[in-house]
């Protein structure tokens, strides 16, 4: 089932998230953080978010937003559809995952294989320059 506006998922309007995800396995040699631009106001992109994180084959994802509004529609989906925590994470954690930034919020997604998600606290429209675009 699509989220429709009003279920809480859908917000209109102008909502960019940078996010890189890695998915049910790591490659065989260490890839940066290369984002790519999700437009939050789709309901499209949105859905896409939701299956990802509640089918539970995120090992990593990290994210980046435009707007104060965009952070808590990210933890909103973490916490609610992901069924995420957030954790403090051990040195050790932090040296393991490749996409954990220094002051990055983190959410476990417990399980056989937990995934992780990071999230830049602090709202970045910089990156999106006037056209929405990295």
């Amino acid at each position: 089932m699509k989220p429709e506006r009003g279920s809480g998922f859908f917000v209109p309007g102008f909502m960019k998230a940078l996010i890189d995800i890695i998915d049910w396995e790591y490659p065989e040699t260490r890839e940066a953080y290369r984002p790519t631009v999700w437009d939050l106001s789709d309901k499209d992109e949105i859905y896409k978010l939701v299956l990802v994180l509640g089918n539970g084959v995120i090992l990593e994802l990290r994210a980046e937003a435009d707007s104060e509004e965009v952070l808590r529609v990210l933890r909103g989906l973490f916490k609610g559809v992901g069924s995420c925590e957030q954790v403090t994470l051990t040195d050790k954690q932090k040296q393991r995952l490749w996409y954990y930034y220094e002051g990055d919020e983190c959410y476990e997604q417990r399980g056989k294989n937990p995934g992780y998600m990071m999230i830049d606290p602090v709202p970045r429209p910089e990156k999106f320059g006037a056209s929405g675009h990295p």
